[in-house]
């Protein structure tokens, strides 16, 4: 689901006019116009152009303040096993390929490694990271602007984005919650978030069809399955004594790399049920999208699980679609519409795959 013109208008519009605010604040000059109506008048040119603008107008928070993590850094020749060792010990779900004068290659993430690995019936002991690596990710600098990393992984739909300066070295890795932080913070400050669209509303609109997966089935036919449905958590469905169906659990890119192939267990022989998170936090269907932005900024959770008001499972929803879809329920219609582009998504491959051209 790329976000829209008129949602990119409200996001550009919510987070400078909050900075002007915060200097008006302290100046005692009046204030700017409410933020609805910079929303409903601002012309949204394409992406790249929101980009150039946001780097002139916005310079009050740079990418470095968003304090980025350090990468874990690797060389094209390392197998999926060891990268996923060293990617466990750093709690992380995502890695930086290194080539010439260390200079960014290529970026490996946990969603690369559940579709284009075990997804695919590869074994990771004997797979180099350079055959599944994505190629040549899009970069930010560290003294940008936040706005252009949010706009960035929001419209692009990337959970990582790597950091460089202006000799193009790596500085660290911006993870999508710590990211759009400041685009949440401003949402909620005008309690635009939510609006009257809720988690149930979001998941019909956007989420594939089937995300559950039977406790027994093994962690390559989870991974099948979550690359078939171009998705990544899968909800464990478990039902007590023919009753209703419940969450028993959730399963995650993340749990596959950390608990499978990290510590080298056989994910043809590894049951989904022996590694998932039992009992995760669940959001009722009704809930309101602010509320679901609360629990994942609260948890730190990158996927919320999605309950009827009976509380049988319904499907899963992250952190990107929440995001996306609060901005669109803050937008106005009244927007004038984007010059046609091609979109970016998620594909079934893995990560920064471009959208099929319908």
């Amino acid at each position: 689901m790329p976000l829209d013109g008129a949602a990119r208008a409200a996001l550009i519009a919510l987070i400078e006019n909050s900075a002007k605010q915060a200097v008006l604040e302290g100046s005692g000059m009046p204030k700017p116009p409410s933020l609805a109506s910079a929303a409903e008048t601002q012309y949204v040119p394409p992406t790249e152009a929101l980009l150039q603008g946001a780097r002139v107008n916005n310079p009050v928070r740079t990418v470095l303040e968003l304090r980025p993590r350090a990468a874990v850094t690797l060389e094209g020749s390392v197998s999926v096993a060891d990268a996923a060792k060293r990617m466990a010990a750093a709690n992380a779900d995502a890695a930086l390929v290194l080539g010439d004068e260390d200079r960014v290659a290529g970026i490996f993430t946990d969603r690369d490694l559940a579709s284009r690995v075990l997804g695919a019936g590869l074994d990771p002991r004997r797979t180099k990271i350079s055959a599944i690596m994505t190629e040549n990710p899009r970069c930010v600098m560290d003294d940008e602007p936040a706005l252009t990393a949010v706009m960035l992984m929001v419209d692009g739909r990337f959970r990582h984005l790597p950091v460089v300066d202006s000799t193009e070295s790596v500085v660290g890795l911006l993870d999508v919650a710590k990211c759009l932080h400041d685009a949440i913070s401003h949402l909620e400050l005008r309690n635009l978030a939510g609006g009257q669209r809720t988690a149930g509303e979001l998941l019909r609109a956007t989420a594939p069809p089937d995300s559950t997966v039977l406790a027994d089935a093994t962690v390559v036919a989870a991974a099948k399955q979550a690359a078939s449905r171009k998705g990544g958590a899968a909800l464990v469905v478990r039902s007590e004594g023919g009753g209703a169906p419940r969450v028993g659990g959730i399963v995650t890119p993340k749990d596959f790399l950390n608990r499978v192939v990290a510590v080298g267990l056989a994910a043809a022989r590894t049951r989904v049920g022996d590694i998932m998170t039992p009992s995760p936090a669940c959001i009722k269907e009704s809930a309101t999208l602010l509320h679901a932005l609360h629990l994942l900024q609260g948890s730190g959770f990158r996927n919320l699980p999605v309950v009827s008001e009976a509380g049988e499972p319904l499907g899963v929803l992250d952190v990107l679609a929440v995001v996306e879809g609060a901005l669109e329920a803050a937008s106005s219609t009244d927007a004038p519409p984007t010059p046609a582009r091609r979109p970016l998504a998620h594909s079934a491959v893995g990560d920064y795959a471009p959208a099929s051209e319908a």
